[in-house]
């Protein structure tokens, strides 16, 4: 639940309008794109017990561990591109 609603997703919403500017059509895009994932989650979510028993108790296990995976991939990320734009914005100015 927490990649859905949480800080990250939050942030990420906040990221991507920011960069959508002024315009009327990028914001319509934005808005259709977040509904078509509320719509692909709702369908997830209905379909997960069907799911369960399609990919078995190893399959969770591994799915799990694949996820968890990406989860630490995205925060490494974040890290990556806030240090970035310290370095950039902040530290490089300064021994210029």
């Amino acid at each position: 639940m927490p990649l859905i609603v949480g800080p990250g997703a939050i942030a990420n919403v906040i990221l991507f309008s920011s960069r959508a500017g002024e315009g009327h059509v990028v914001g319509a895009g934005l808005v259709a794109a977040t509904a078509v994932l509320a719509l692909s989650v709702l369908v997830i979510f209905l379909s997960g017990r069907w799911l369960q028993a399609i990919i078995g108790p190893i399959g969770m296990n591994l799915l799990l561990r694949v996820m968890g995976l990406m989860v630490a991939a995205m925060g490494v990320q974040f890290m990556v591109t806030g240090v970035t734009q310290i370095v950039i914005k902040e530290v490089a100015p300064a021994f210029s």
